[in-house]
């Protein structure tokens, strides 16, 4: 499971040294998560990214059950994205919410970015599971 860096009430954070990457996980009570929480969520896993400075970094949403709003999602791309492309990051795996109507909101906060043209700066892609993207980190890093 690697080494838990924090734990919040809707997320937890991970480091995995020997896979070099990191795993931000959202949890089930994020169903009760304000738009100010998923913010200092997303900084605080944000500033451990870049202190950690590892090129792979998984977004397990699966149990995410907040619908990012589009004023949400612009902020996600103005605020985040460029502070991921700074720490390093190559590659970034998000594993898909089972929830529809979050699914929908990654996914356009996802082809915004692709839309800016930012994800020229690094790879992201979609896996239904967390064992899928470790491999993929590990068959981009030989």
């Amino acid at each position: 499971m690697g080494q838990l860096i924090y734990e919040t009430p809707f997320s937890k954070f991970h480091h995995h040294p020997e896979k070099h990457g990191i795993e931000f996980t959202w949890l089930p009570s994020t169903t009760e998560m304000t738009e100010e929480e998923y913010q200092t969520n997303c900084v605080k896993a944000a500033i451990q990214v870049r202190s950690l400075g590892e090129p792979n970094a998984l977004l397990d949403s699966i149990d995410l059950d907040f619908i990012i709003a589009p004023h949400m999602q612009e902020w996600s791309i103005n605020e985040l994205v460029p502070y991921y492309i700074s720490a390093g990051v190559k590659r970034m795996a998000l594993i898909i919410p089972t929830n529809f109507m979050t699914n929908i909101s990654v996914e356009q906060t996802v082809d915004d970015i692709h839309e800016e043209n930012i994800a020229n700066l690094y790879i992201i892609r979609y896996f239904d599971n967390i064992e899928q993207a470790w491999e993929w980190f590990k068959s981009e890093s030989n």
